[in-house]
């Protein structure tokens, strides 16, 4: 069987670094102020954002995570005083999926306001990250797989064969260190390396493994690789497919499986954003990875 995973609504997606980029002196409205200290009690070691919104909300986040885990606001209903939270996890049925309301809960009770807030604002999964970046990887690996093939299908043209799998080709492959014409070598060399591109792409290319590295609370790096069945760019709200059995998995570090990957990851760490490098994978963002 396989499991579809649906991408987070990106309304409710914000990188730590950005939301605390710049200055923070705005102060919170009072409720709102008393909000996030009885919380900071529930979710030891949160921050929270600046006041936004005429200081009447806020992002919820730990500084060692990447992304924000939701915004919790103080809101007048009906002329009462309500607490409220937001989160991607949040499915209030009684609104449909475009409302903002889908995605929020509330109480006029701010102890009840809390139990609700620590429930709904968990840590994002190293599966809800691979699937926001995962249409950036198919979308510019299916763009390195035209390019190959184009190319392949060029270097055929010139060598007068009709594809790479007719038996003129495989013969000049054969041969292809015997072959004296110093042109037609580089082009059967060219087109096996076209080939090979080609076959990586949409073998291993099709079904990656995601690498995040991220932190723990003490700072410490940690690798996660989450095996990937395949990735599908027209699919939006599911980009994402795995195995039934896969889980993430964490990497030990000074085990043969962490040298390997760490040898890639350096190379994918100083390619450029989105480009993709045969026989290693992809960088879809600083910190995550697509690994062949």
């Amino acid at each position: 069987m396989t499991q579809y995973i649906h991408e987070p609504n990106r309304d409710l997606v914000a990188k730590v670094k950005e939301i605390t980029a710049g200055p923070q002196e705005a102060t919170p409205r009072e409720d709102l102020a008393n909000f996030q200290h009885v919380l900071s009690r529930k979710m030891r070691g949160v921050r929270f954002s600046r006041g936004v919104d005429n200081h009447t909300s806020c992002w919820v986040y730990y500084p060692h995570e990447k992304y924000a885990r939701g915004i919790i606001s103080v809101q007048h209903r009906d002329g009462e005083r309500t607490y409220c939270v937001m989160s991607r996890v949040i499915k209030n049925n009684r609104y449909g999926p475009h409302s903002r309301e889908h995605y929020m809960q509330w109480s006029k009770n701010l102890q009840t306001a809390v139990k609700k807030a620590a429930a709904a604002l968990p840590e994002f999964s190293v599966t809800e990250i691979a699937a926001m970046n995962s249409s950036v990887y198919c979308s510019n690996r299916n763009e390195q797989l035209q390019k190959e093939e184009g190319k392949r299908r060029e270097a055929v043209d010139k060598l007068g064969v009709s594809n790479v799998e007719c038996p003129a080709f495989r013969c000049l492959a054969a041969m292809v260190k015997q072959i004296t014409d110093g042109e037609t070598k580089q082009l059967v060399q060219d087109t096996l390396l076209y080939n090979q591109n080609v076959g990586e792409l949409r073998g291993s290319g099709e079904s990656p493994m995601f690498v995040y590295v991220g932190q723990d609370r003490s700072e410490r790096q940690i690798v996660t690789g989450l095996p990937v069945e395949s990735i599908h760019e027209d699919s939006k709200n599911t980009p994402l497919r795995l195995e039934d059995d896969a889980r993430p998995v964490r990497f030990t570090e000074g085990s043969e499986e962490y040298n390997e990957l760490v040898g890639k990851l350096s190379v994918l760490s100083v390619a450029q954003l989105g480009d993709y490098v045969h026989g290693v994978g992809m960088r879809v963002d600083e910190d995550e990875f697509y690994v062949s």
